[in-house]
């Protein structure tokens, strides 16, 4: 490449002599926070994704049924006349709920009733794979997420700028709790401040990016009877049994957050359980805003498009298809696959796969640093690779 070509000269500023050309064209989508390669990719595929799925919502058409119950989601999302009437009384079961908790052990009563109404308890509790056990599951327990996207905002509120986001969080908070059914305004405003109070003090103890990127260390084992016991206020052991169906007491149980489970008394009892209704309550409707009418979907969008500098919430025909696939995106993909990725590219792709694994083989042999035993295992684990590339794998 001649330097004629490049915007600057290489040598003064590397990355403008690349990319400047580039800088100067390049347009981010008013509902996009970035733009670049995989985006673009990304990109492509939800174009010709909401393409198909406008021709199959039309009445009669003849959906494929890899995509009925997208489909059937899409349109729903679609129906805004139906969107606005309903708003949010779907929630005012959670909402009654959360509203009849008043001591610690109506959490532990209530946590099933909870969690089918959507609503947030103290802490994650999944089934995975075990990390260090393959051919076995194991349940896993996180903390909760923060309101702020990492707890290094909350070092220093003012100068990272998170007391200013936390504020429109506040503001949108405010605006959508008052339009839940049965909250006032006063009622919200106070709600908003509970939730936080309780995002702080969860701050305090989950985990931050920096540490999550070390996944050693989130492998915790433990034991279901050492961990009901950590969990000082929930009853974990009765929630499992009901929830996973597990009752032995030496069930392996996973936490990912040793720092969080270690204070889960002060982060839930008697003196911060109203926070934490509240939080959970403004959780719950900030959530079910997004599904909500129109207006109130655009508002439930406001602290993350502030946060990442988007301009726009994304168009109607645009969040009705994102939120199919959000709930069906392995379906969806079963589709494209079939329709778009072709046996062609299957098979380009699957001998690109072959090849790095033959190149893999060859550099195992060559190295001398490991033992025949060692190189021996690793060819092996080589020549037991499975390949999943493309439909239907």
């Amino acid at each position: 490449m001649e330097e004629k070509e490049f915007s600057c000269r290489p040598q003064d500023d590397l990355y403008t002599a690349v990319n400047g050309e580039w800088l100067k064209h390049a347009v981010i989508p008013g509902d996009q926070a970035t733009v670049g390669g995989f985006t673009d990719l990304a990109m492509g595929v939800e174009k010709i994704m909401m393409a198909d799925f406008a021709r199959f919502a039309k009445e009669g058409a003849e959906v494929p049924s890899e995509l009925v119950r997208s489909i059937r989601l899409y349109r729903k999302a679609l129906d805004v006349e139906t969107r606005e009437k309903v708003g949010l009384t779907p929630i005012a079961g959670g909402i009654a709920l959360l509203q009849g908790i008043h001591e610690l052990a109506d959490v532990s009563k209530q946590a099933l009733a909870l969690k089918a109404e959507h609503v947030a308890l103290p802490f994650s509790a999944f089934v995975d794979v075990d990390a260090k056990d393959s051919d076995h599951y194991a349940i896993t327990c996180m903390g909760p997420s923060t309101i702020l996207p990492d707890t290094s905002f909350y070092k220093d509120l003012q100068a990272s700028g998170g007391a200013a986001l936390l504020q429109v969080w506040k503001d949108m908070a405010v605006k959508l709790l008052s339009q839940a059914p049965g909250i006032d305004a006063a009622k919200a405003a106070s709600i908003a401040d509970g939730a936080l109070r309780f995002d702080a003090l969860i701050a305090t103890k989950v985990k931050s990016s920096v540490e999550w990127a070390d996944s050693i260390a989130a492998y915790n084992p433990t034991t279901l009877g050492e961990a009901a016991k950590q969990l000082v206020g929930f009853d974990l052991a009765g929630y499992f049994a009901h929830r996973f169906h597990v009752t032995e007491a030496n069930t392996k149980v996973i936490f990912a957050e040793t720092r969080y489970f270690a204070s889960f008394g002060e982060i839930f009892n008697a003196k911060t359980l109203p926070d934490y209704v509240d939080w959970a309550l403004a959780k719950l409707v900030i959530l079910a805003a997004g599904f909500a009418s129109e207006a109130q979907r655009i508002q439930a969008s406001t602290f993350r498009r502030t946060m990442y500098g988007i301009k726009e919430a994304a168009p109607l025909e645009k969040y009705a298809y994102r939120t199919a696939d959000s709930f069906f995106a392995d379906l969806d993909g079963i589709y494209y696959g079939k329709t778009y990725f072709g046996a062609k590219a299957k098979e380009d792709v699957t001998t690109i796969a072959k090849d790095i694994i033959k190149a893999y083989g060859k550099r195992i042999a060559s190295k001398q640093w490991l033992s025949p035993a060692t190189r021996k295992m690793a060819q092996v684990k080589l020549s037991t690779m499975v390949l999943k590339l493309g439909y239907p794998e």
